[in-house]
This record gives C-alpha cells, structure tokens and sequence, in this order.
C-alpha cells in the first residue's frame, strides 16, 4: 500500500505553501525560522512546529506563489524560489532532488520574492529583491534544511 502524500507535498504540487516562517519538510515536518533583521543574512532554526494543529497565533492557512528562478544544483537536486500572495511581500526557496520531487520549502514572509540562486563550496545562497540573503549546506546526501552564514 502506497503512504499517501504529507500536507506539504499536497500544498507543493498545488503551488501553495504555509504562510507561517518556516521551514517545511515533505514528510510534515516543521520548524518555525527567525530571519535576523539586521542583517538579513542569518537564519535561525526555533521550534518545531505541529502543522496539523490549529495555531491561536494566526498563522493557518496556505497562499499560492509563483516561481521565478529553477536552478540545477552541479551537485545534484534543483533550487526553486519565487513568490507568494501573502501576505503581498513573501518569499519562498525549496530544495528538491534529482527526480524533482520536493525536500523542503522555505517560507519567509516580508522578504519579498527569492530570485537569484548561488552555488559553490558545498554551500547554496538564495537572494531576495529585498536584499535579503539565506545560505544553506547542499551537496550529497544533504536533505535536511541546515542554515550557515551567508558570506
């Protein structure tokens, strides 16, 4: 019997994603992230979140977004980001495999949409239009979301 698809995949092949900052992963995981907004460069991993439970924060729901870069990775996988419709400025980047299926999604809301994609040295960088800068460790066998100084 096939396992049917997490929320996140579902939300994924529909081009929507949740609109609360964080990372999500295709098998449901979550974790709440924290844009660092002096530098705009610096991501912190903090809780993790229950995507299926109800939020007293507001921050249920889903919106649509568009793409705006797809980048191959040399080292295997592809880099997408774009933009979503909320709340107006939000940005987004995911990490996919070799077969193109979805690992993760990002979801930063008020930084606008992620454009440009940089790779090199095991290290991947996302640009938003709003100079905002997320690096992250890519390569081989690196499916988690792990964040790292931008330079």
């Amino acid at each position: 019997m096939t396992e049917a698809p997490s929320l996140i995949v579902e939300l994924w092949h529909r081009e929507e994603v949740l609109t609360w900052d964080a990372v999500y992963y295709a098998d449901g995981r979550a974790w709440e992230l924290a844009l660092d907004d002096e530098t705009r460069s610096r991501v912190e991993l903090l809780d993790e979140l229950d995507i299926a439970a109800p939020s007293p924060e507001g921050r249920d729901g889903a919106a649509w977004f568009g793409t705006l870069v797809r980048a191959a990775d040399p080292a295997g996988g592809f880099v997408h980001g774009g933009e979503c419709a909320y709340p107006g400025s939000a940005g987004w980047f995911a990490r996919l495999d070799d077969a193109g299926e979805l690992l993760w999604i990002v979801h930063l809301g008020y930084d606008n949409p992620f454009d440009r994609v940089d790779f090199g040295d095991g290290v991947t960088t996302v640009h938003s239009t709003n100079g905002a800068t997320v690096a992250f460790r890519s390569g081989p066998g690196i499916t988690d979301f792990h964040p790292v100084a931008a330079a």
